[in-house]
């Protein structure tokens, strides 16, 4: 549906309407299982708490925390102090309300706000009112407008070196329609998504009908975001079910999960991922595009770089991304399937590129004008315009593979003006050259620094 200009100037209304008539079907389903929650269970699930490790005498903030059991089973975790933040008000005062009837008010504290309004709350200047662990989980990002600004939310929560654990379903199941069984949505943000609700996931027939108001983001977007605001990926993983049965047609595993009937491994239903705060500053981080057709050997490469095992590989569908340290800098590399359907959403993923990374595979003669046009196409890219580019001339230890030599003539690369450029040949698979890759992009950045 089409958002009207008072829907987008009232959405935060509307949503906490929204939520505020969720709350007493919540605690009443056996979804959230309250009673048990009061007779001791925890809410949390075994991917939450390996995520987190041993949190004893930390202190946490728990982002859209809705009427607060995980917040809750955090302190009883032995967490110093909690804080559970969200916009419900009714929420709010059910999680304040629980909080006295486990006798863990002491070392948790709840917050009704927009979380966009978290500083008027929280005077997070104070190094003394920063937290070691950030924590989100289970439909958030959603309902977020804007994801830079949240990004930023989360970093100026934490402490140097403090983490962002996030647990969150999939955004590629905003996609799709309330059954599950079509595609409705861009997977990529169009703006806000105003719907009607009836009833809620917690209880189909509960008698409730709300507006809401929605945003898809694009995972490569939230993780970007994150990256900007001087957090950096240790962990990031998907997986194809949900610890809750939460969606329309579910079907159970043999392991006590869920997934959607006739979708059951085939898209992913869950994310979770583990990013640090740096002690240094974000200037110490390179976003690196990686970049080239189908069979290059880029994942090959991005295993190379990372010192991972190269025995096993599988063409990239969407995309992988990398931490990797070089001389000076600690860099993260985007690779970006090659195949031809997957290439019109390169373009997703040029914003804030450092250093454009271009992978041929040297041994392909016949695909030398494809790669050549596809190149020529990304160096007319606007936001592409003077970011540095190394060419990797892959697979020279193959007998075929036209020199390094050869392919700046058949690229043209000497008529290359408006950046600087470096052609390495190398071959992943013997990682003879890649170093030295490595090496030209360091220098090449450290000089266009000063």
């Amino acid at each position: 549906m089409t958002a009207s200009n008072h829907v987008l100037s009232d959405f935060a209304n509307i949503n906490r309407r929204l939520w505020n008539d969720k709350v007493d079907y919540h605690v009443a389903s056996t979804m959230y299982d309250v009673s048990g929650f009061l007779q001791g269970n925890d809410s949390l699930n075994s991917i939450e708490i390996d995520l987190l490790g041993n949190i004893q005498e930390k202190r946490i903030i728990h982002l859209q925390c809705h009427f607060g059991l995980d917040t809750l089973s955090l302190a009883r975790r032995g967490a110093k102090q909690v804080i559970g933040v969200d916009i419900s008000e009714k929420a709010i005062a059910k999680a304040q309300e629980l909080a006295t009837a486990t006798n863990l008010t002491a070392s948790t504290q709840f917050i009704c706000c927009n979380i966009y309004d978290l500083h008027q709350h929280l005077s997070l200047h104070e190094s003394e009112n920063l937290f070691d662990i950030v924590f989100a989980s289970y439909g958030t990002i959603n309902w977020l407008p804007d994801i830079n600004q949240w990004a930023h939310i989360v970093s100026s929560c934490l402490k140097p070196n403090g983490i962002f654990v996030m647990v969150e379903f999939h955004p590629i199941l905003d996609m799709f329609d309330e059954d599950y069984t079509r595609i409705e949505n861009s997977y990529f943000n169009q703006g806000p998504i105003v719907s009607e609700r009836e009833g809620t996931y917690a209880d189909r027939t509960a008698p409730i009908r709300n507006q809401s108001v929605e945003w898809c983001h694009n995972l490569s977007d939230v993780i970007q975001a994150l990256i900007q605001n001087g957090l950096r990926i240790e962990t990031i993983k998907e997986f194809d079910y949900s610890p809750y049965d939460c969606f329309p047609n579910s079907v159970k595993t043999t392991d006590g999960f869920y997934q959607i009937k006739g979708l059951e491994k085939k898209i992913p239903l869950g994310l979770l991922d583990i990013l640090r705060k740096l002690r240094s500053t974000p200037q110490d981080e390179l976003r690196i595009l990686l970049l080239g057709l189908d069979n290059a050997g880029k994942t090959t490469l991005l295993k190379v770089l990372a010192s991972e095992d190269i025995s096993h590989i599988t063409p990239t569908q969407g995309f992988n991304i990398k931490s990797v340290q070089s001389t000076g800098f600690k860099l993260n590399v985007w690779d970006i399937g090659g195949q031809r359907k997957i290439r019109p959403y390169w373009r997703n993923y040029f914003e804030n590129t450092d250093v454009l990374i271009y992978v041929i595979d040297s041994s392909d003669r016949k695909r030398f004008d494809e790669t050549n046009q596809e190149l020529s196409e990304l160096l007319e890219e606007e936001k592409l315009h003077g970011v540095p580019l190394l060419v990797f001339a892959n697979k020279q230890d193959l007998l075929n593979a036209a020199k390094a030599s050869d392919i700046t003539d058949g690229l043209s690369l000497h008529q290359i003006r408006d950046r600087p450029w470096q052609i390495q040949g190398c071959s992943a698979y013997t990682k003879e050259g890649v170093k030295e890759g490595l090496e030209w992009i360091s220098k090449t950045v450290t000089k266009n620094k000063k």
